[in-house]
């Protein structure tokens, strides 16, 4: 296959690349399996629920593992993930090896880019994200088929859910083989590529977006387990403990890619903060909240059988969410510095969102006989009731920043002009619903199943809302009261933070009570062992509770904005700058900028700061490059960022003291390990099925010495 190109400025005979053939191969084959695969799991699904395989069970005395459609199924699950990882691998390669033939490359890359930023521009564009996206969908449905096994879970529920991971692979495999190719092929082929929008050109996208987009298709595997239970009819719950360790993975991610993508517009779009409530931004946000609630209803399913119903809607919600949040970044119909070009991939996305909508809709009425409580709630004062209530200020939440997104958008198509909502309105409601949510978080450790005495709760609340108390009036003392709602929100972190260390110092005093030996150290280590999940939980509620307080520090923000000439000073707080001159050079094919500043406080000098900007002449854009100074120990950040710099030095400086930001990134990556390490397998989870199935008792209530003392006001017996 040959064709005519330009190189050099004449048109020259060349020969396309075996690289483009391949990959475009690659992706038909990913297409093929896909489809075909889903419908071979769908009907091996529908004939392993089929009564005749039940009673051919029973007579055998053994479990049914799949028929040969299930079978072919789950290996056309494995041949996408190997024509999908090859498709990946050979984009890869194309990037690495600056190979201009290919209209991806051609425009994401150029000669002086480097090689770590030549490999994160497959996901700096439509197509490679696309692709991407294709990559790891596979990959985790590939993980959910080996996990489902390791479950035991029934058969025709795992081939229903392997058909509806493949379906959804079979859209995205559409759209990069058919729609925006990765591997289409230039018509003019040139020297040099467009090279990458500077604003990508940051350390913090090289794990933000596949951060991200682990946590968007992590959500589709909850929801197809869930849609394959339903779809198999089944009335128990041997997939929830699956079920729940995916909806962990996934909002892990979710988490890690908004924390760093916090970190990469707070350094790189320069306005002095890390979240605007851009469409995007709350794009990323709508399904971790939605997410948050099922991680939570899940575990009042796994422990109480109820919840069913709304764990099925949670489930589809989230996911309907992150393709929501496709649509949103990839259509243009909202401004946003995160955003790609307009392109009508976008509207794909809404047209799979109402098949979602419609289908899902159709399955939870067939199936609402299947999703009835086994139990209903005993007490108000008991941890479901509790975690229910979570769950309504998580979906309100969701929610109201759901109409946030989607008003402009309505008003521009029924009115002449766009309106959109503003930053006051998202904080109101966030503060609204937010506190009462902490509070709720803080007091969890406190409450137990079934329910507790409001007595002993108080009891056991006494010294972390002691805590909690003495550090707002600390606060209030120190002149900090201007803010009561950052007041209330630093006192509940720190309530979280001190209601997990009692609850662990709790559960320490029940081992040791109940043990043998009652030294310290191997009660901690049987408190970690067997309480795994647990003491992830108490690491990840910690973390939420340091995000909490880090957040609340914007409410002590101080800031100026000065007009500045070589020599002149700015006071800010405790700290004095000077400006003292303009520093230009060309890097690669940059023109740098930098506007320096000697810093000190309280007369201790501390060395010097820059801020500028970059010019890009090869896309006429310009970036900017703020200079931020990290005090780790006093745990707030100096944030200076020049918005003009004219040719006689003169410099408009924005300046600004940022409270408490640094440990925002910190307790972020805690919170992440912390869940995590709560979504590893549990061995105990098969043993306390098999007690449950014996008992018939759908998976109640697992053992747990604190909860045992919370409603009996005793350690646990031996």
């Amino acid at each position: 296959m040959s064709l005519q190109v330009r190189v050099g400025g004449r048109l020259q005979p060349f020969r396309v690349v075996t690289l483009a053939i391949l990959g475009q191969a690659l992706l038909l084959l990913a297409l093929l399996a896909a489809a075909g695969g889903s419908v071979l799991s769908f009907v091996g699904g529908r004939r392993l629920t089929n009564k005749h395989y039940d009673r051919l069970a029973e007579r055998s005395g053994a479990t049914i593992t799949g028929d040969r459609f299930a079978d072919a199924g789950a290996r056309a699950m494995h041949l996408l993930m190997l024509a999908a990882s090859g498709a990946t691998l050979l984009l890869l390669l194309a990037l690495v090896g600056k190979d201009y033939t290919l209209s991806y490359v051609q425009g994401r890359i150029s000669s002086d880019l480097s090689l770590g930023f030549r490999l994160t521009s497959l996901w700096a564009g439509q197509e490679g994200s696309l692709l991407l996206w294709l990559f790891v969908l596979a990959l985790c449905g590939t993980l959910m088929v080996r996990s489902l096994r390791r479950a035991t879970v029934p058969a025709a529920l795992l081939a229903h859910a392997t058909g509806v991971v493949l379906t959804i692979a079979t859209f995205f495999a559409l759209l990069v083989a058919v729609i925006a190719r990765p591997f289409a092929v230039v018509d003019q082929l040139s020297r040099d590529g467009a090279g990458m929008s500077p604003s990508l050109q940051n350390y913090w996208m090289a794990a933000h977006p596949p951060a991200l987009y682990l946590g968007y298709v992590g959500v589709a595997i909850p929801f197809a387990i869930v849609a394959g239970a339903l779809l198999a009819r089944r009335h128990d719950d041997s997939w929830i403990a699956t079920t729940r360790s995916w909806v962990l993975f996934s909002w892990s991610f979710l988490l890690l890619g908004l924390v760093l993508g916090a970190r990469w517009a707070y350094e790189e779009i320069g306005w002095g903060g890390y979240w605007a409530w851009d469409p995007v931004e709350n794009a990323a946000l709508m399904p971790w909240l939605t997410a948050t609630a099922l991680l939570h209803s899940v575990m009042v399913q796994q422990r109480r059988g109820m919840m069913k119903f709304w764990n099925a809607v949670l489930a589809t919600l989230t996911f309907g969410l992150s393709i929501f949040g496709t649509f949103i970044t990839r259509s243009g119909v909202l401004s946003s510095v995160h955003s790609f070009v307009s392109s009508p991939v976008g509207w794909w996305f809404i047209g799979a969102l109402a098949v979602l909508i419609v289908c899902s809709l159709v399955l939870l009425y067939r199936s609402r006989d299947l999703l009835s409580a086994r139990h209903d709630v005993d007490s108000f004062v008991s941890r479901e009731a509790l975690l229910l209530f979570n769950n309504l200020l998580l979906v309100s939440l969701a929610l109201v920043v759901l109409w946030g997104v989607v008003y402009p958008i309505l008003t521009a198509a029924f009115t002449d002009s766009r309106i959109s909502i503003e930053k006051p309105w998202y904080d109101f409601f966030a503060t609204a619903f937010g506190l009462p949510l902490i509070f709720l978080l803080a007091f969890a450790p406190f409450i137990a199943w079934r329910g507790t005495a409001f007595k002993r709760v108080l009891r056991f609340a006494l010294v972390p809302l002691g805590v909690s108390l003495a550090v707002g009036i600390a606060m209030i003392l120190a002149g900090l009261g201007d803010s009561p709602a950052g007041i209330a929100a630093v006192s509940l972190g720190v309530l979280v933070i001190a209601g997990v260390f009692a609850d662990f110092v709790r559960s320490l005093r029940a081992h040791r009570a109940a043990a043998t030996s009652a030294a310290l150290v191997p009660s901690i280590g049987r408190v970690l062992v067997r309480h795994r999940r647990r003491w992830g939980a108490w690491i990840a509620h910690a973390g939420i509770g340091l995000v909490v307080i880090a957040v609340a520090g914007s409410a002590w923000v101080t800031s100026t904005t000065r007009e500045l000439r070589t020599g002149d000073r700015v006071e800010l707080g405790n700290y004095t700058l000077v400006y003292e001159e303009v520093e230009r050079e060309r890097k690669g094919s940059r023109m740098l900028t930098r506007a320096v500043f000697a810093v000190s406080r309280d007369g201790e000098d501390l060395g010097l700061l820059r801020s500028g900007r970059d010019f890009h002449p090869a896309s006429g854009e310009v970036s900017n490059e703020v200079g931020i100074r990290h005090d780790w120990l006093r745990a707030h950040d100096l944030f200076v960022t020049v918005d003009r710099l004219t040719e006689d030095g003169v410099v408009r400086a924005k300046l600004f003291v940022n409270p408490l930001v640094p440990l925002l990134w910190m307790a972020g990556l805690i919170t992440v390990l912390g869940a995590l390490i709560a979504a590893l397998p549990d061995p105990r989870d098969r043993l306390r099925r098999e007690r449950d199935d014996r008992n018939g008792d759908g998976g109640v209530e697992a053992d747990d010495d604190a909860v045992h003392e919370l409603r009996n006001g005793a350690p646990a017996p031996r």
